[in-house]
């Protein structure tokens, strides 16, 4: 199941332990930040964007879905709050991204 990005930061908050730095929850915990506000904002306009444009064809959508990929993946692997992560965080952040999308 998908938790908000509310309910994701209160799941990790709400644990005395730290939250595991490869998780999805991790992910979640990290677009609340401040500095990922521009980051986790495109995310979401790509999401409404692409739920609202029906029009699309599947191919059009798939096509779409993989260069969001693409360029939201470089980005977070140049964002200061992954930089100098192990590649295995950053793998696991990619997978996070897909998951919200």
């Amino acid at each position: 199941t998908m938790l908000s990005p509310t309910a994701a930061t209160a799941a990790a908050s709400a644990s005395a332990e730290p939250v595991p730095k490869h998780t999805y929850h991790a992910f979640m915990a990290k677009m609340q930040q401040p500095s990922a506000s521009g980051l986790f904002r495109s995310i979401k306009l790509f999401v409404r964007d692409l739920l609202s444009d029906t029009q699309r064809s599947v191919d059009e959508v798939a096509e779409a879905v993989q260069a969001f990929f693409y360029e939201t993946e470089e980005a977070i692997a140049q964002h200061p709050l992954w930089h100098g992560c192990e590649p295995e965080e950053l793998d696991k952040a990619c997978d996070a991204l897909e998951k919200f999308v």
